[in-house]
């Protein structure tokens, strides 16, 4: 007869067997898709980490995108991006094998998971860690980060961060030195992957002076610990961020999030505590996922709203429950849930301080684990399940419950899969369902015209690009105090269409709202050129030149209308430089042998 302790083990492999295959299958058809959103910033187009290995200590060095046009937004990942430099020398720029990593990532993250809440609520409830880790993995609004190869940034923080937590409970419970250090040093690889782990200084302060009260120096040397880790993460960032002047904290733009074009404290308070009840009602009914919540897909309200209310009252319940049943319940894990909850949410609600997104799915990917404690700690407190542990599947309670949950939550998930098989699939379906978010008619427009670069087709081609002009005026349309992207991209929309009158006047609007972009300047001068006006041609040339004296194409395009005006002389002057700037260019030797044999040499 098989002993009480081989049962636990068995179940407790059974368990690890149903997660693991369970997170591995609800996101295998992930692997079909290909790079979409970020995952150009971040991987294909980054010019740093498209170098693979050899790149890392310079990855190390800059900040996070700066590969990507040499842009610095004021994030630093270097992890992250180091593991997209390994994958992108491995898979040879192909998306497969990363989306793979993201599954397997995920499915590392979920049996994690359960390994940190077995240690958190004792052997006798793993019953709880399960229905937890499985809820988890359930989750459909957990698609974003699986699905966008990007957040594998979000992954990796997840897993070094719950590490470190489950390893410093370790040294808790032991007092081994050599468990502080290696938790800590799980602590600094979450935030070298993202920045989101700051928030365990308040999750440590909570769990190891609220539920290891006889562990007092224990505890304080953890949260020393941790202060010290966060607090060496923020200066090396700081140091590789303001060596790219990318290390100073600027206001937020309404692009980035709308609540910053909200004028009226109070409105704008409102409506980040609609958005935050939001993010439960998605967590509960995961239906109208979208990858961009931009302007104006959340319009401003007030604390006249009742759903403001409503979402106000319930986190001020979740509040309440947390601080009363951590100071009147001797280790309360529902406490503990709803502590970690508003902790690891707090960053993102946009309540306290504006953060860079209005909001975004992804932010519910470490919260979320306060929501599933919570909710398997009170599902287990039903007397039939509770009773059943270990035989759970056998439980008809339990699999009421969670049968058509299971079925329900993974035919969302798998099917919200789909959405991002590419770019044009994703924007075009999440467009539908925000038809006022400036940035998603944007995204789809810059989308269609990519798509059109493959296409053979002229008349395919032809409407390609008037569908991304639409898309583009509209998203002007929704908001006007936009920057000069939409306008560019309209104006080069209508260069690929030869109409050039159309595009002159949309290049005009775009250098209005960014005088210094040199493409535009040189798109420009071709429309003139296309126009026969010569000499604005020649001038908007010369501006480009005087700007980047080592501007070839300047050169080129500046020597073409001298060629046109009969000025041979001057011709043959600026495309000799043209030449001189690069010696392989074609073109530019072509237009320097017609200025020479016209000007008698």
């Amino acid at each position: 007869m098989p002993s009480k302790l081989s049962i636990h083990e068995k179940t407790r492999r059974s368990y690890l067997v149903i997660l693991a295959v369970l997170s591995v299958g609800l996101y295998m058809n992930t692997c079909l898709n290909g790079f979409v959103l970020d995952d150009n910033a971040a991987i294909v187009g980054n010019k740093i980490v498209t170098r693979g290995v050899t790149a890392i200590p310079e990855i190390f060095s800059t900040p996070y995108h700066q590969g990507f046009n040499s842009y610095s937004h004021g994030l630093y990942r270097p992890l992250a991006s180091s593991l997209f430099a390994i994958e992108y020398q491995i898979g040879g720029g192909n998306a497969f094998p990363l989306h793979l990593i993201n599954v397997l990532l995920f499915a590392a993250d979920v049996l994690l998971l359960f390994f940190l809440l077995q240690a958190l609520f004792g052997p006798s409830k793993m019953t709880q860690s399960f229905v937890a880790a499985l809820l988890f993995a359930l989750l459909p609004i957990h698609t974003e980060v699986v699905a966008n190869i990007k957040s594998q940034d979000e992954l990796l923080c997840f897993f070094f961060s719950f590490l470190s937590l489950l390893v410093l409970m370790k040294y808790a419970a032991s007092g081994k030195i050599t468990m502080l250090v290696a938790g800590l040093v799980f602590l600094s690889l979450a935030l070298l992957s993202k920045e989101t782990a700051v928030v365990f200084l308040g999750i440590n302060a909570v769990l190891f002076f609220g539920f290891f009260p006889h562990k007092r120096n224990r505890s304080v040397a953890i949260l020393i610990g941790t202060m010290l880790m966060i607090s060496f993460f923020i200066f090396l960032r700081f140091h590789v961020l303001n060596a790219y002047g990318a290390g100073e904290i600027g206001n937020v733009s309404i692009g980035q999030n709308s609540l910053a074009g909200i004028p009226s404290f109070w409105s704008r308070e409102a409506t980040a505590i609609f958005m935050a009840g939001k993010y439960l009602w998605l967590m509960l009914f995961p239906v109208g996922l979208v990858c961009d919540y931009s302007f104006n897909s959340i319009p401003p309200t007030s604390f006249s709203d009742l759903s403001v209310l409503l979402s106000l009252l319930v986190y001020l319940i979740i509040l309440g429950i947390g601080i009363y049943r951590l100071f009147h319940f001797r280790k309360d894990w529902l406490a503990f849930a709803a502590l970690f909850f508003l902790i690891s949410f707090a960053l993102f609600a946009n309540v306290f301080f504006l953060v860079g997104a209005t909001m975004a799915e992804r932010f519910m990917f470490f919260p979320s684990v306060g929501w599933c404690m919570a909710a398997a700690l009170l599902v287990c407190r039903v007397p039939s399940i509770r009773q059943s542990e270990g035989a759970v599947f056998k439980n008809a309670t339990f699999l009421a419950i969670f049968f058509p949950l299971t079925i329900i939550y993974g035919s969302l998930t798998i099917l919200r899969n789909t959405d991002w098989k590419d770019a044009n699939t994703l924007f075009a379906h999440d467009v539908q369902l925000q038809p006022n978010n400036y940035r998603l008619h944007q995204y789809l427009g810059f989308s269609l015209i990519s798509s059109s670069f493959t296409e053979d087709d002229s008349i395919t081609r032809t409407q390609t690009y008037k569908e991304a002009i639409q898309q583009f005026k509209i998203s002007i349309a929704i908001f006007p105090e936009t920057d000069a992207t939409p306008y560019r991209a309209i104006g080069v929309s209508y260069i690929n269409l030869r109409q050039f009158d159309s595009a002159g006047k949309y290049l005009e609007q775009s250098l209005a709202r960014e005088s210094k972009d040199t493409l535009v300047r040189n798109n420009l001068a071709g429309v003139f050129f296309a126009r026969g006006d010569y000499q604005k041609s020649i001038e908007m040339c010369r501006i480009n030149i005087d700007s980047f004296p080592d501007y070839q194409q300047g050169y080129v395009n500046m020597g073409a209308s001298y060629l046109k005006l009969g000025k041979y002389d001057s011709a043959k002057m600026v495309l000799s430089k043209a030449v001189s700037l690069a010696p392989d260019d074609k073109k530019a030797q072509y237009f320097l042998s017609v200025a020479r044999e016209y000007s008698g040499k």
